[in-house]
């Protein structure tokens, strides 16, 4: 009977604890909403308003580095957008690069890239009831980034060439 009696003490003091409520994950971003971030001189800052759905989740930092490693930074993004520059449009194009990505991988990348205003899809016009990637304004303007790490690369790691044209205009 005694066990009996200090269980049921036991679970009265349960049901008086409360439970902890979950922290909200600091996002130095939030600080930054609905107000104007200042100009700087090295560049205009661009509000989080302005940002899409997609640029906005999970962002860790407000460094426009980080924030540009995020989107660009892994392994795959750069070749895609390196093939979409050389003139590749189709999903199986990408499939035939020397790196030889994954299909869902690649799939993620496009869809990313989508995502983030850098790629659109349109209908194809060579492959009826297909769908086609180019790069957007915004994509286009990694061109001169694109040509500093293709020259970097020539230039600092031995037996590196440039065999594909990335300066075709899509």
């Amino acid at each position: 009977m005694q066990n009996a009696s200090s269980y049921l003490h036991f679970a009265s003091i349960l049901d008086k604890v409360k439970e902890p409520k979950a922290k909200k994950r600091f996002c130095p971003i939030d600080r930054y909403q609905g107000a104007s971030l200042p100009r700087t001189k090295q560049g205009a800052a661009r509000p989080p308003d302005n940002a899409g759905p997609a640029q906005n989740a999970h962002r860790r930092s407000i460094c426009p580095v980080a924030c540009t490693l995020d989107l660009l930074g892994d392994k795959w993004t750069l070749l895609v957008v390196r093939d979409l520059m050389s003139g590749k449009s189709h999903f199986k194009e990408f499939l035939a690069s020397p790196e030889k990505i994954a299909t869902n991988i690649l799939a993620e990348r496009l869809a990313r890239l989508a995502a983030n205003g850098l790629v659109e899809r349109y209908p194809s016009s060579d492959i009826a009831g297909r769908e086609a990637y180019r790069l957007t304004e915004k994509g286009r303007s990694l061109r001169g980034l694109m040509a500093q790490i293709k020259a970097w690369g020539l230039d600092h790691i031995d037996g590196t060439e440039a065999r594909m044209a990335t300066d075709k205009e899509n």
